[in-house]
């Protein structure tokens, strides 16, 4: 994550590991593919920050393989690192899991705007390899209402 700036002069992705311009998002296990979509959504969580979608479509969920996962990250104004980890302890944000193997949930993650009129902005996570009864990779789409998160 970058935060914005009025200095033209480019940003090294590494000076980020220090908190300097912005901070890392980590992710929570190995090769979890953590980073393949991410998104703005808006302020979620009502703290006057804009917050963050973050898709870990290879991410095993409770034994099952490539479930995945799509991550709610809080905004925040400090350069900390956000370790995925702790968000799935409900530190920094929230965490969506993928309900079958192979479903890759999180493989595309989206701001929704409003879709419900709560005020509040809502998501969009994508499980392209989902499958319904017979259909193999059939996918789903998961609309989420973020005013009772």
């Amino acid at each position: 994550m970058i935060f914005g700036k009025d200095d033209p002069a480019p940003v090294l992705l590494e000076e980020l590991e220090d908190g300097i311009g912005g901070f890392v998002i980590q992710e929570a296990l190995l090769s979890d593919g953590a980073g393949y979509s991410v998104d703005g959504v808006g302020d979620v969580n009502g703290d006057g920050l804009d917050d963050l979608i973050v898709g870990a479509p290879l991410s095993e969920v409770m034994g099952a393989s490539g479930a995945g996962r799509a991550y709610l990250v809080y905004g925040k104004e400090d350069g900390d690192p956000v370790a995925l980890a702790e968000v799935e302890l409900g530190i920094g944000g929230l965490v969506f899991t993928g309900e079958q193997a192979d479903a890759r949930a999180g493989w595309s993650v989206a701001g929704a705007g409003d879709l419900d009129g709560d005020g509040r902005g809502d998501l969009i996570i994508g499980a392209p390899h989902h499958s319904h009864d017979a259909d193999a990779s059939s996918g789903r789409a998961y609309a989420v209402f973020t005013g009772n998160l």
